[in-house]
């Protein structure tokens, strides 16, 4: 297995943390350029508490072990940026690749009439000095974007009429071969 990764790969310094900004391919290279086959992203929180690594570093190895089982071509774990409208904890890329992600994700819930909530939440912000309000996304502490080489299959967790589908209902799904729920079961 060849794990590849960004400027802030590898740990953050806890013991067995599944670390930030990585990619894991399978033997013999990944993509270059767009994504080919199944591709998962996991995306973590910054800053986590120990208590939700231990989250972090069980999903991690869960998709490792796809990866090595075929049922996925690679995975990345990447950190959320705030996008909260006036916060901004990391720099401008970062923060405008978090939106743009927050912004497919929605896409795709909408056009198929699911919601992202109760994963995704919006939270108003008072100022304490003005008046003004402002909205600040609270995003998942784990969240999985399956993608079929460039093209968003599915998102976990997300919500459909009754039920929630969480992180580890995705990869149980990834694990049997299906990808995406339908308000009637999954959808292979």
């Amino acid at each position: 297995m060849h794990i590849t990764g960004d400027s802030d790969a590898g740990t953050d310094g806890a013991a067995g943390h599944v670390g930030r900004q990585r990619a894991v391919d399978p033997p013999g290279g990944g993509a270059t350029g767009g994504q080919r086959g199944r591709h998962v992203e996991l995306w973590v929180r910054g800053r986590s508490p120990y208590c939700v690594r231990d989250a972090e570093e069980e999903t991690g190895d869960r998709l490792r072990r796809l990866v090595e089982g075929g049922a996925i071509d690679s995975f990345a774990v990447r950190q959320w940026t705030d996008v909260g409208s006036g916060t901004r904890t990391g720099g401008v890329a970062d923060v405008a690749t978090s939106h743009r992600k927050v912004v497919e994700f929605e896409a795709w819930a909408n056009d198929r009439g699911y919601r992202l909530s109760p994963g995704f939440r919006t939270h108003e912000l008072q100022s304490m000095v003005g008046h003004s309000v402002r909205r600040k996304l609270v995003s998942p502490v784990l969240c999985l974007a399956v993608y079929d080489g460039d093209t968003l299959d599915a998102v976990f967790p997300h919500a459909d009429e009754g039920d929630v589908h969480t992180v580890a209902d995705g990869l149980g799904r990834l694990a049997r071969g299906g990808t995406a729920t339908s308000h009637g079961g999954e959808v292979a």
